[in-house]
């Protein structure tokens, strides 16, 4: 019979105050707190495995459907929640994106989803993500599916081998994972979301329980307290303050995020470290009645972890993205509320008959088709005229088609006597080839698209008539200005933004004043234009700030017509194009008459 160990539940409540308040924007580290969930995962879950393989008692398809159906119940609901909230209050693109999260997550791939599509854990974007954090279950789920199933083989194939061959199978995966996590080849991302860099963790805490199952080990007080300082001290590493995580991400600063103290991946290998010694058995933790608050944390950990993204992303996305005191303590409140609810009351239900396994996969095939059903329709269920998007016509105005369109621009010029340009730089250099070709629809322009300035042997340098390239002039290496023309014209193009996120203006689709919301210029971007601009000089810049501005000063979300000037609040929709394209006076740039 297992003896309940207060001082994992203590442990499991301090990871998941660090994961919230990672997510809070509070603690940069505290993401951290899930590694430490890996390692208690496994070191819970692993023992009583290989003993009951060992003993041939293990049922692996009835095991395996435990630990699901404990936390399909939870996500179909918390997906169900997300779809209808969405509906009220998200453009189609984001609802678009919903859709795929919850297909995602309702079938524990949502790791997968994410390393393919963001491939960014730490992207600004995911803060309005309301299922984003469900990458978590994605790999614990895989684990459970990929790794009991080879020890389950391996016994039967081996069956003199006993426990030990097990372990030894364990070990062996837990190495080979652990090695593949410290190979430069792999990127951060990639090992972040995906199963095999993330086993290791897992199985060191299964082989630490399985250790302590066969002979007893303590830690001492003056051990156990100071290696709890020191994970606390990983989490809290260059904790933000409220007014530090409400700044805005700008594209163009030659720094989005400040350099770390100490390299994450190092701090993950301590965290680790620590959190496996912290799984041995220690005394004097529950003395004080002061952490019984903590414990309730970790009994419902994951009901906090569910929930608290979710009502973070709506509560940023709807209502309010500036982080207060007064706002955090309604997001603790409600957190801490509707987890205990579903602790309660969702967490303790038992899949145990045919008619809870039936009503369970119906509910499960609603919301996941329901899920599949937003994807398919590109979020699109009801008119949004403002964006040209029409509930009889879903696919008609797709911004990333619009967008991306100019890839196929990347090409050689050709033979014609049109004037050759040359656009450089990232989706914000593509923006402008939209408001170039809007202007030109290709009877003057000879247009060609380079993503970044890395091949100077490119022989569209030496031809081009024009280069616009979106970043500071001194980017620009000297070996390619050697291959420009002496008549060749150099323009760069600035930094954009309209806010933080679109669904903060949508959410006053209702008012009157809709149409009419302005934004002031954020000062982080107004530095960074005028520094771009003294480099390359007023002739030269092309500022779109400055351009977008009405004549009260503020920057306008909306053309005159009453169209969005971008979804996302820094690329631009096919109307700014337009809107642009009208404002920015080309012919004197390109000296060319109009037609």
């Amino acid at each position: 019979m297992k003896t309940y160990r207060a001082d994992l539940d203590i442990l499991k409540g301090l990871s998941i105050i660090a994961v919230v308040l990672y997510h809070v924007g509070i603690l940069p580290y505290g993401y951290l707190g899930v590694d430490t969930f890996l390692l208690i995962n496994g070191f819970l879950i692993i023992p009583p495995i290989v003993e009951k393989i060992g003993n041939g008692s293990f049922d692996y398809i009835d095991w395996l459907k435990k630990r699901i159906y404990r936390f399909w119940p939870l996500v179909i609901i918390a997906s169900l929640v997300c779809m209808v909230l969405g509906y009220f209050t998200m453009i189609p693109f984001d609802y678009e994106n919903l859709g795929q999260s919850v297909v995602a997550s309702d079938l524990f791939a949502n790791n997968i989803l994410s390393a393919i599509t963001t491939a960014d854990y730490w992207n600004s974007a995911n803060e309005y993500k309301p299922l984003m954090h469900m990458w978590y279950l994605g790999i614990i789920v895989q684990f459970y599916v990929v790794v009991p199933l080879l020890l389950v083989i391996f016994h039967k194939c081996a069956r003199k081998s006993g426990k030990n061959g097990m372990v030894a199978v364990l070990a062996g995966i837990t190495s080979i994972s652990f090695i593949l996590y410290l190979l430069p080849s792999f990127s951060f991302n990639d090992k972040f979301y995906f199963l095999p860099f993330r086993i290791w963790e897992i199985g060191l805490g299964g082989l630490i329980g399985i250790i302590l199952s066969r002979q007893r080990l303590q830690l001492n007080y003056y051990i156990s307290l100071p290696t709890l300082a020191l994970l606390l001290l990983c989490f809290v590493l260059n904790a933000k303050t409220f007014a530090q995580i409400n700044t805005i991400t700008i594209v163009g600063q030659s720094s989005v995020q400040a350099t770390p103290l100490i390299p994450q991946n190092i701090v993950l290998l301590i965290t680790c470290l620590l959190s496996a010694i912290l799984l041995l058995p220690k005394k004097g933790w529950t003395e004080n009645p002061m952490v019984n608050w903590i414990i309730g944390a970790g009994r419902m950990s994951l009901s906090i972890y569910v929930w608290h993204q979710i009502i973070l992303a709506f509560l940023r996305y709807s209502v309010i993205d500036q982080m207060t005191v007064g706002v955090f303590a309604l997001f603790v409140i409600a957190t801490v509320g509707i987890s205990y609810l579903t602790y309660k009351y969702i967490e303790p239900i038992k899949i145990d008959s045919k008619g809870k396994n039936c009503v369970m996969f119906a509910s499960l095939a609603i919301v996941t088709g329901c899920g599949l059903l937003i994807h398919l329709r590109a979020g699109v269920f009801k008119d949004f005229p403002e964006m040209g998007i029409y509930a009889n016509d879903p696919f008609q105005n797709r911004n990333t088609e619009y967008i991306d369109r100019i890839y196929k621009y990347d090409r050689p010029f050709d033979a014609s006597q049109k004037i050759k340009v040359l656009i450089v730089g990232n989706s914000f250099a593509r923006d402008f080839a939209s408001i170039l070709l809007e202007w030109d629809v290709e009877q003057r322009l000879d247009l060609s698209y380079q993503y970044c300035l890395a091949d100077s042997s490119d022989p569209r340098f030496a031809q081009c008539d024009y280069i616009f390239y979106f970043g500071p002039k001194h980017e620009i290496p000297d070996e390619i200005w050697n291959k420009l023309s002496d008549d060749c014209k150099v323009y760069g193009i600035g930094t954009k933004i309209f806010g933080k996120n679109f669904g903060r203006i949508y959410a006053k689709h209702f008012s009157k004043d809709y149409l009419n919301q302005a934004i002031p210029e954020h000062s982080k971007c107004r530095e960074i234009n005028d520094q771009w601009r003294s480099e390359w000089g007023e002739s030269r810049f092309v500022d779109l700030m400055k351009e977008a501005k009405r004549s009260d000063g503020l920057v306008r979300l909306f053309t005159p017509e009453g169209k969005v000037m971008s979804f996302d609040c820094q690329h631009l929709t096919r109307y700014a194009c337009q809107f642009y394209a009208q404002q920015i006076d080309f012919y004197k740039i390109f000296n060319v008459e109009q037609i």
